[in-house]
C-alpha cells in the first residue's frame, strides 16, 4: 500500500512538473565525455556546480544533478552512454520538484525506478532532508541517503 501511494504521488508530480527539456530533445553524440556533459549542462539549464554525484552502473555513468526552477528545487539524473566510441547525455527520469515554497506544491519524498539503456532497473529515492544523517526506509531496509541543499538522494542497485 505504501508503495502504491508513493507511486501515485510520483505520477501526479511528474504530470504537474515542468522541465527544461520535454524528453523530445534531439539525441546528439560527442567524441568526448566532457563534450557530452557540457551539452547536458546546456540542455538542462544547469551549471557544473549543480552536478551532485557521478557513479558507474553497468559500464555506464549516471550523473545526479540538482535544478532550480520557478516552482522550486529538485534532483534528477541522466545517463552518459558510450556507443561506438561516442558519448550521449540522456535524462533517465523527468524532473520532480521536491522542495517548494509554494503551498500548492509543498515538499515531496518519492521513490521511483529508472531503466538503464541495458534494460536493468534501479530504485532511486529522492526527497526533502529533515536533517543531516537522517535515515529513510527502502526495500532493503533503513539507509542513510546523501543530503545536499536540504534535499536527499539514494540510489539502490
Amino acid at each position: 500500500m505504501k508503495h502504491a501511494i508513493i507511486t501515485l504521488l510520483l505520477i501526479f508530480s511528474l504530470i504537474g512538473c515542468s522541465s527544461a527539456t520535454d524528453g523530445n530533445e534531439e539525441s546528439k553524440s560527442f567524441e568526448t565525455r566532457q563534450d557530452a556533459i557540457e551539452y547536458g549542462l546546456e540542455l538542462e539549464d544547469i551549471e557544473k556546480d549543480d552536478i551532485l554525484d557521478t557513479m558507474s552502473l553497468e559500464d555506464q555513468e549516471i550523473v545526479l544533478f540538482q535544478f532550480s526552477e520557478q516552482e522550486g528545487e529538485g534532483i534528477t539524473l541522466a545517463e552518459l552512454t558510450k556507443q561506438d566510441g561516442e558519448f550521449q547525455w540522456k535524462r533517465s527520469i523527468q524532473r520532480v520538484v521536491l522542495k517548494s515554497e509554494d503551498p500548492s506544491i509543498g515538499n515531496l519524498n518519492v521513490e521511483t525506478t529508472f531503466e538503464m539503456s541495458s534494460g536493468k532497473e534501479y530504485a532511486l529515492y529522492l526527497g526533502v532532508a529533515d536533517e543531516e544523517g537522517m535515515t529513510i526506509e527502502t526495500d532493503i531496509g533503513e539507509v542513510t541517503p546523501t543530503t545536499t541543499n536540504g534535499m536527499y538522494y539514494y540510489l539502490q542497485s
